[in-house]
C-alpha cells in the first residue's frame, strides 16, 4: 500500500454494502487491499504446501485442487459483497487451481464453462485413464 492509501478495515466479517454516489470510495479501496493481502497469504501457503509435496516425493502422484465458491464484487455495479447474487462476471466466476501431478497433461485446457457440481465428475473422468475427450458432466 502507498502512504496515502486508506487504513485497512477493522472488521473481520466479509463486507456487504451498496456503494452510493456520496460514499467515501476509500472504504471500497480498503476492502480491496485487504482481499489482495489475503490472496498474497494464500499464495504463500500454497507455495509451502507445494514445497512439502515435493519434499515428500509426492509431486507426480499428488492431485491438488483448490477451488473457490464464486467471485466477489468489489464495487462493480455499485455493490461490495457476494450476497447480492447477480449474473455479473465478477460473481459467477470461481477461482480454480488444479495441480495434477502426472495424472492430467499440463497442456490440457478446457474452454467450456463448468459449474462447481460438474468439476468432480470431470476430474474423475480425466483421472480414470480414459481418453481425454469429453467428460460426462450431466
Amino acid at each position: 500500500c502507498e502512504e496515502d492509501d486508506p487504513p485497512p478495515p477493522e472488521e473481520s466479517e466479509p463486507p456487504e454494502f451498496f456503494v452510493r454516489d456520496n460514499d467515501d470510495l476509500d472504504r471500497v479501496t480498503g476492502w480491496t487491499q485487504a482481499a489482495a493481502a489475503q490472496l498474497v497469504l494464500l499464495d504463500q501457503c500454497l507455495g509451502a504446501l507445494d514445497v512439502a509435496i515435493e519434499e515428500r516425493g509426492w509431486q507426480e502422484s499428488c492431485l491438488l485442487i483448490v477451488m473457490g465458491t464464486g467471485g466477489y464484487s468489489f464495487g462493480e455495479h455499485n455493490y461490495v459483497g457476494w450476497k447480492e447474487r447477480q449474473l455479473w462476471s465478477e460473481t459467477v466466476q470461481a477461482p480454480l487451481i488444479l495441480r495434477p501431478g502426472k495424472q492430467v497433461p499440463v497442456t490440457l485446457h478446457r474452454h467450456e464453462i463448468f459449474q462447481p457440481e460438474q468439476l468432480l465428475p470431470a476430474v474423475r473422468f480425466w483421472l480414470s485413464g480414459a481418453s481425454l475427450g469429453e467428460p460426462n458432466t450431466e
